[in-house]
């Protein structure tokens, strides 16, 4: 069970949300779909609260009490804690809008042909995009849920999942 004493400033909450909300179907789906990753979502949460880039942009969007109500319910969440992470950059990109394109586009080719032709340093930010650049990483734009995960289970940054069997089962069918 994830408790709010779980979490430290600067931890990326990599997320699968279940489909509840119908127009962010297609941002899910595409995501999820061609990256082939359980999570296709993200954020970072600071000071008690979770910020993440979603429809209309870069936003502290909840409590830490208040999100973990939905965790089992209709989402399920990994807190990932990178030791390099900027935490100025968590609410210094609060208000950017959010990246579209990258996400319907650039991303999707990204994963089929391995060459990104969007921008790698965008100032539109999607979810993934986002967490990169509190990161540190130089070509953020280049970034997708599929790539944060991937980096913290090789360098063990995972710390807890709330549902690592479900995972487990969906991304082996």
């Amino acid at each position: 069970m994830i408790t709010k004493h779980d979490f430290k400033d600067g931890d990326v909450v990599l997320v699968h949300n279940y489909f509840e909300l119908v127009k962010t179907v297609p941002l899910y789906l595409s995501t999820q779909g061609f990256t082939r990753c359980y999570y296709h979502h993200c954020g970072m949460y600071k000071s008690g609260y979770i910020y993440e880039s979603v429809e209309g942009g870069v936003k502290k969007t909840h409590s830490i009490e208040e999100y973990l109500k939905g965790v089992g319910g209709h989402r399920e969440i990994a807190i990932c804690r990178f030791p390099e992470v900027i935490l100025e950059e968590i609410e210094a990109n609060v208000g950017l809008p959010y990246n579209y394109v990258a996400t319907l586009f650039f991303q999707p080719i990204y994963q089929v042909t391995d060459k990104y032709i969007g921008d790698k340093q965008p100032e539109k930010l999607n979810c993934s995009q986002y967490d990169a650049k509190c990161l540190g990483r130089k070509d953020y734009g280049t970034y997708d849920p599929q790539d944060l995960w991937r980096e913290a289970c090789v360098n063990n940054y995972v710390i807890k999942e709330s549902a690592p069997k479900r995972r487990e089962y969906i991304n082996n069918n």
